[in-house]
């Protein structure tokens, strides 16, 4: 008798571990400022490599204060689009129309990471 038990329940433990898992529904959290920079900037998924500096930054100069922290920034905004290797770090795959993608333009941002930064360690 202890022995069909055991079977039943083997039968049982297989019939469950044999079913397949629901899936878990995550819901993305909105960022309603983010969307409407992203709106407001027109900007598009394309294929140029824009590098997350000068992103931050035209996000920067259309905000100017009350920023969102930049990793917070970024976690959600590469959740709208493709998240890419560029030669100076990480970028997205972008429509370059709406970005400063001159020596100018990229200087400009990466000094604004720097004084980020900067202020940061002080």
């Amino acid at each position: 008798m202890a022995r069909q038990n055991l079977t039943d329940d083997i039968n049982k433990l297989l019939e469950i571990a044999s079913q397949p898992k629901p899936e878990k529904v995550i819901k993305k959290k909105e960022n309603p400022e983010i969307d409407s920079f992203i709106i407001e900037n027109e900007i598009k998924t394309g294929k140029t490599r824009v590098p997350t500096s000068i992103i931050y930054y035209k996000y920067y100069l259309w905000k100017n204060i009350r920023l969102i922290p930049r990793q917070k920034f970024f976690r959600y905004f590469q959740t709208k689009f493709d998240k890419t290797k560029t030669d100076h770090g990480v970028g997205y795959l972008l429509d370059g129309k709406q970005f400063d993608l001159s020596p100018v333009g990229f200087f400009r941002a990466r000094a604004f990471l720097r004084k980020e930064r900067d202020e940061k360690k002080k």
